[in-house]
């Protein structure tokens, strides 16, 4: 086992130093900026919307047992179904959330967003919906997301200049493109321009 340990390290480190690593980014680097996890920005939405009172039925302890079970998109159909809400509305409210959430001087956050700076990384793909990523890291490039690639994706692999940043599921600055249903993500998922892009990756 440590034998495997080893030549993996070596391999990352080789792929590291020929520029050909790409750090995945979760919602683990924003929440040291306050920026809600899935379950809270769920649960945040349903009483946002008013779950907790519609026809004298409180809806809420329903998403508490789908987040309990880590079963997000449930009670994303929940808020959709009984507070009578589109998903445009949804998405809506997250962007709202997540701009309030924000501390007003982000230089006193200890994050881990620095030291992804100071390495030799070209591409980075983030599932978050922020742009917290686009304070630290120095790029021509505006981030964009994923699914808006019209490049040749193997000349962005090739081009070792220039930093990206890529969004999977979204991001704030256009509200409509966040994913946030099972529906929105099939939809993606299913869309075979995006994964090839993806698999490229």
């Amino acid at each position: 086992v440590n034998n495997m340990k080893k030549l993996f390290i070596k391999e990352l480190r080789e792929k590291y130093f020929e520029n050909n690593l790409v750090p995945f980014i979760g919602a683990g680097l924003s929440m040291p900026y306050g920026i809600p996890d899935w379950g809270t920005l769920i649960k945040d939405c349903a009483i946002e919307l008013g779950l907790n009172s519609i026809d004298d039925v409180d809806f809420i302890p329903m998403i508490d047992l789908n987040l309990k079970t880590n079963d997000y998109w449930e009670a994303m159909n929940i808020i959709k179904k009984y507070a009578n809400r589109s998903e445009q509305d949804i998405q809506s409210f997250v962007v709202k959330k997540i701009l309030q959430s924000l501390p007003k001087d982000m230089s006193l956050v200890d994050n881990n967003y620095s030291d992804l700076a100071k390495c030799n990384f070209t591409i980075y793909l983030t599932t978050n919906y922020d742009h917290i990523i686009q304070k630290y890291i120095s790029s021509d490039f505006t981030p964009i997301n994923l699914k808006d690639i019209h490049s040749n994706m193997q000349s962005i692999l090739t081009d070792k200049e220039n930093k990206r940043v890529f969004h999977l599921h979204g991001n704030i600055s256009d509200e409509s493109s966040i994913v946030l249903t099972r529906e929105s993500y099939d939809s993606l998922y299913q869309n075979n321009v995006y994964s090839n892009l993806f698999s490229i990756l």
